[in-house]
């Protein structure tokens, strides 16, 4: 994984984190270690993130299917 990928990673689950226990708050779910919310949330996160950001992953090979041939074949597809 890139760092700038880790770096989106990270964000992201800390932000999902945040959300997570606030709203286990509202609802009056007990949970003092705010373990669901580290695991399900940020956990999660992660693993999601980095099966799509990693450098043999879904965006990587969006932008190689694109980028290949100067497009030719993504425009091929399209039509196809």
């Amino acid at each position: 994984m890139e760092p700038w990928a880790s770096s989106f990673t990270g964000i992201g689950a800390g932000l999902i984190y945040l959300a997570l226990s606030h709203f286990m708050i509202a609802i009056k779910i007990d949970d003092p270690l705010d373990a669901f919310a580290v695991h399900a949330g940020g956990g999660l996160w992660g693993l999601i993130s980095a099966c799509i950001i990693a450098h043999n992953g879904i965006v990587y090979a969006i932008s190689d299917a694109i980028a290949n041939n100067h497009g030719s074949l993504s425009l091929r597809q399209a039509f196809a």
